[in-house]
């Protein structure tokens, strides 16, 4: 359910965030999992790195496109 998926990409994000690593993208895997599962990739910094200090930070997304980005994962993989 892209609403699930959706939900846990979003609390695996903001419980790094609270850890202190900064968002920098999101997309899914092209290859399904073992179980025919997509796979997301969620691209996290550490922020005590001092290359990171000159870089702009990226806005982390909303439910809403979470949701956008996991259907669209649905409909080009499992067509």
């Amino acid at each position: 359910d892209p609403q699930n998926q959706a939900m846990a990409i979003l609390q695996v994000l903001e419980a790094a965030q609270a850890l202190g690593w900064h968002y920098h993208g999101v997309t899914w895997s092209p290859l399904l999992g073992p179980a025919g599962n997509i796979e997301y990739l969620l691209w996290l910094k550490d922020s005590e790195l001092p290359s990171q200090q000159s870089e702009a930070v990226e806005i982390s997304p909303d439910l809403h496109t979470l949701k956008q980005l996991t259907l669209t994962a649905q409909q080009t993989l499992t067509r």
